[in-house]
């Protein structure tokens, strides 16, 4: 992850620059709706039990087909990053929403249970509607941001650089 890109910033900046509202709570849903193992069914569904079950003014920000140098941007602006999928490997798009900073509610899918964990701000849910909704909610009542930068800190890219550098170093020895 390049922590010169996804970093974070201000929320209402990033909100103004995409001429967000800042009176909403955005959830971040950066896939693509049309895909069925993004689940994206269940995290309109649980967005409607937020809104008329706690009266929280939510919307879900949806981010497919966007230059990704907006991406950070669009992170720093939500107040939580969905991940409702079926299946995954090691989603990048977790790792740049921790980069940020930004809380997470994700299904138990690929390493997600090792990237996010317990980790204050984040959330692992079954990818069903009710569960994401209550997810959403709890994450939405704790801490307005998580602490994911300093946990992903090993998966920057320059430390990266640097492990497969000196990967390079030892094989080219033998």
């Amino acid at each position: 992850i390049d922590f010169d890109v996804f970093m974070p910033l201000d929320q209402s900046d990033c909100r103004d620059r995409l001429g967000l509202s800042r009176e909403k709570i955005y959830i971040l849903f950066p896939y693509d709706p049309s895909r069925p193992r993004k689940n994206y069914r269940e995290v309109e569904q649980a967005a409607s039990i937020l809104r008329q079950e706690s009266g929280l003014p939510v919307e879900i920000l949806v981010v497919n087909g966007k230059p990704n140098e907006l991406l950070p941007f669009y992170m720093n602006a939500a107040d939580v990053l969905v991940l409702a999928s079926f299946w995954e490997g090691s989603p990048n798009s977790i790792k740049e929403a921790m980069a940020c900073n930004l809380r997470i509610v994700a299904t138990d899918v690929g390493d997600i249970k090792e990237l996010i964990g317990n980790r204050p701000g984040c959330a692992i849910c079954e990818p069903v509607a009710r569960d994401i909704a209550d997810k959403l909610l709890a994450v939405l009542k704790g801490p307005s941001n998580s602490t994911g930068r300093d946990s992903i800190a090993h998966l920057e890219i320059s430390r990266i650089a640097d492990r497969v550098i000196e990967l390079y170093r030892v094989v080219s020895r033998k």
